[in-house]
């Protein structure tokens, strides 16, 4: 028997129908969630619609919105894949008419294929909402990310500036664990402007965020989860808070998906806490568990994705591990970058967890596979043609293989 979050899933796809249940099911969530207008790929935008549409943005006094697209699939793949528009509401026809357009295209079938999945444009259902933004921009996007192999482990990234989260902004990394945070990445002291304490607080504040969703009870406790969150706040008498009485700053959740099966580390809680207090910790940002013996792979070394996809094709069924450079790794992704045998995400180290590291890393991990995300070791299989990747979930080893 289907849970009622399964049944929502398959009404409204895992984007919206992951974030319309809990902002209708799940109590305390509701006004955590911006509000949402859902309809279907044939349905018309009636003035009852647009009405709700222009009462939300004068709610959260913008006239920003983003219409979003949602298959069943997009709760645990199409990464970056179903079609989403940013626009000003003023242009809301012609936003919807381009976000289902670009719905059909063939390729976002093709790319689910390559996944095992299954994409029927006609079966997509789309999204209204306001974009939370000041003067244009957003005051913060996070991601968090649940670690699959340490309970009690989370990875928060913030992004501030931009509108969406391929924009170019300033990002910052913490890793959590137990509630203890730790920077991860850069030196936090080397710019004037950067008060650690209030990105701390940032970041803390949209961890509590995901561990209510979490303590609700409604997702799989077996599935690690990946949370998209933005904080908005009020300015200059923006926002009309008035009309329904309600405080409208804070955390807002757009999107929860699973990230990969929670495989519990064999690693001591002293050797945990070590890798935490370590001098110029690398944090928590490696995942996957192998054997004693490790995964011996060909290693497959580019400067774009455009390498490992010849790879794929000239040696079907074959999995590699690929080692993609920092400007690769900085690239938009594409519907041609679906790479179902890589089985160790290797990247120059970037300490930050967006999209593009997100969509290599669950394929490796869906595979038994590892993705090593800030391992300052990566490096030396650069010019190996196989290397033994290791990993109990906390250590990182890779070895090159002559």
């Amino acid at each position: 028997m289907r849970s009622d979050l399964e049944l929502a899933i398959l009404e409204w796809g895992g984007k919206n129908g992951v974030l319309s249940f809990l902002k209708e099911k799940v109590p305390g969530l509701r006004h955590s969630i911006v509000p949402l207008l859902l309809f279907r790929m044939h349905d018309k935008i009636t003035s009852k619609m647009r009405g709700a549409c222009e009462f939300a943005c004068e709610f959260f006094g913008t006239n920003n919105i983003v219409g979003r697209s949602s298959a069943r699939d997009d709760i645990n793949a199409l990464v970056d894949t179903t079609p989403t528009e940013v626009g000003i509401l003023e242009n809301l026809d012609d936003l919807v008419r381009s976000v289902r357009d670009q719905c059909r295209n063939p390729l976002i079938a093709a790319y689910s294929r390559q996944e095992g999945g299954r994409y029927d444009p006609e079966e997509v259902t789309l999204s209204i909402s306001p974009l939370l933004t000041i003067d244009e921009q957003i005051v913060l996007r996070g991601l968090i990310t649940e670690h699959p192999n340490l309970p009690g482990v989370s990875c928060v990234d913030l992004k501030y500036g931009g509108v969406d989260h391929c924009s170019y902004g300033n990002s910052f990394s913490f890793d959590f664990l137990k509630g203890r945070a730790l920077p991860v990445g850069m030196d936090f002291s080397s710019g004037p402007n950067v008060n650690i304490e209030q990105l701390e607080n940032d970041a803390r504040e949209g961890l509590v965020l995901s561990e209510r969703v979490r303590a609700s009870g409604v997702f799989p406790r077996d599935k690690a989860l990946q949370f998209e969150f933005a904080k908005w706040k009020k300015r200059n008498g923006s926002g009309a808070p008035e009309l329904l009485g309600e405080v409208i700053e804070g955390d807002f959740l757009t999107q929860v998906k699973f990230f990969a099966d929670k495989i519990p580390s064999s690693c001591s809680a002293d050797e945990i806490e070590a890798v935490f207090n370590a001098e110029n910790s690398k944090g928590f940002r490696n995942f996957g568990i192998t054997s004693r013996d490790g995964l011996v792979l060909p290693c497959v070394t580019g400067e774009n994705r455009s390498v490992f996809r010849k790879f794929e094709k000239d040696h079907p069924g074959v999995p590699y591990a690929a080692h993609l450079s920092l400007e690769g790794l900085t690239q938009p992704l594409t519907l041609h970058d679906c790479l179902p045998r890589m089985m160790a995400h290797l990247p120059v180290p970037k300490a930050s967890i967006d999209h593009k590291q997100s969509r290599p890393a669950m394929h490796c991990l869906a595979n038994g596979g590892v993705a090593f995300l800030n391992n300052p070791h990566n490096i030396e299989c650069d010019g190996a043609s196989r290397v033994r990747v290791k990993s109990d979930g906390l250590h990182p080893h890779v070895e090159p293989i002559a």
